[in-house]
């Protein structure tokens, strides 16, 4: 069925065979037009509203970017580092490119970009030949231009393809790994979002502190665990689940959705091979092959032998924030759209400046908590450096630099 809206994705690209070059990388179901100029290019924009417009020329972007900016403010902007040059980007946001494409991966980058942009949550990316239509992944985890956030986007878009059709939901089970802060929840809840269409339940169970049997009761719940506390093991290697075990506790109370298993490292070994075995006997008793539930685990370090690389599991590594640190601009425009809806807020440079060099020990969480600060504490749309909380330290400048050309590198 044909998606309500087609999005408009226009290209600006004088260079030899660009026509060939971004048919190839733009998914199908996207209306795109390609110019070898300025001029073509602003002729169509004055009749057409486009959704994204991507920056290739051989030098003048940031006059292109300006011009974009004042016939359609709303249009997202992606300008390559040819069309940049050496020219130092506006201090002004209004001017500015939503997205600096990597250098490059020029191609790729403004592919993930469109699939980011306009996944099926949004409605504007037409149906592909074959009916289907590429996910759109929000979770904060994903946001960037940073070679980690754009395989991360990549590795989504095509599991969700996968589990997005019903004969497709198996029952893998998920390790998302990774610092504290780091989004491991908000992208759990995602996932069963996607998995379970909105209509089963997301249950959480807590492994910090929690002792062995604690857990088990919890689990199986109190009758279940009271029945099959000594048939848990065979001897100290094999492993036999009580044959109702799916009936009581959170794996009853999540049947039909998702079982979320927070620093499931923190758990006893035992509760951890109890966890494999119920992933692999994840099925209806009647055999028609429906997963009972999801188990999602997360982690502050990678547990390969709870979850090998296999087709039964899927694991995914969420970097920390210092380890990308060219995301952190765009990550705060994310994060200020979402916690000051209404007030369009911005970052100075300097302010930009001080959050990229922060070391962000408490990873996106932390930034949140930061602009979260400095959103209350400021009064205008552009948040200075002295709204910032006091720990995101002040960077001191070499003889001869600025923050603008800091913010640059």
């Amino acid at each position: 069925m044909p998606a309500a809206a087609t999005a408009t994705v226009v290209v600006i690209d004088d260079s030899d065979g660009a026509d060939d070059c971004w048919s190839a990388e733009i998914p199908s179901g996207v209306r795109l037009a390609v110019f070898d100029g300025p001029l073509p290019a602003q002729e169509f924009l004055e009749d057409v509203q486009a959704d994204c417009v991507v920056i290739n020329t051989a030098g003048h972007g940031l006059s292109l970017v300006r011009y974009v900016r004042y016939l359609q403010p709303d249009t997202r902007v992606l300008l390559s580092p040819r069309a940049r040059g050496r020219s130092l980007l506006p201090r002004s946001t209004l001017h500015q490119p939503d997205v600096l494409l990597p250098e490059g991966d020029e191609y790729a980058a403004v592919r993930r970009e469109v699939l980011q942009l306009f996944g099926q949550e949004s409605g504007l990316l037409g149906t592909s030949e074959d009916g289907t239509t590429p996910w759109c992944w929000s979770s904060l985890c994903c946001v960037g231009a940073s070679d980690h956030a754009a395989g991360l986007r990549e590795s989504l878009t095509g599991i969700g393809a996968d589990i997005g059709e019903p004969s497709n939901r198996s029952s893998k089970a998920w390790l998302l790994w990774g610092e504290t802060g780091t989004g491991r929840r908000a992208l759990a809840k995602e996932l069963h979002e996607i998995m379970s269409h909105n209509d089963g339940p997301f249950v959480t169970l807590d492994c910090v502190g929690a002792t062995r049997e604690a857990l088990f009761r919890e689990l199986f719940g109190e009758d279940c665990y009271n029945q099959s506390s000594e048939d848990f093991f065979d001897g100290d290697a094999r492993l036999t689940l009580p044959p109702e075990w799916h009936s009581g506790g959170l794996f009853a109370a999540a049947r039909g959705g998702t079982l979320f298993i927070n620093e499931v490292h923190e758990a006893d070994d035992k509760v951890q091979r109890v966890l494999l075995a119920a992933q692999n006997s994840m099925t209806e008793p009647s055999g028609d092959q429906k997963p009972l539930l999801r188990l999602i685990c997360s982690s502050r370090v990678d547990l390969p032998d709870l979850f090998p690389n296999s087709g039964e599991t899927n694991r995914l590594e969420l970097a920390p924030l210092r380890a990308r640190r060219d995301d952190i601009a765009l990550l705060s425009s994310a994060i200020l759209a979402e916690i000051a809806p209404g007030r369009d807020l911005t970052l100075s440079t300097t302010a930009l400046v001080r959050l990229m060099a922060y070391d962000w020990r408490g990873n996106v969480q932390e930034l949140r908590n930061a602009l979260e600060f400095a959103a209350t504490l400021g009064a205008g749309e552009e948040l200075t450096d002295k709204d910032l909380p006091g720990y995101v330290p002040a960077v001191p400048l070499m003889s001869g630099t600025s923050h603008e050309s800091l913010a640059d590198a």
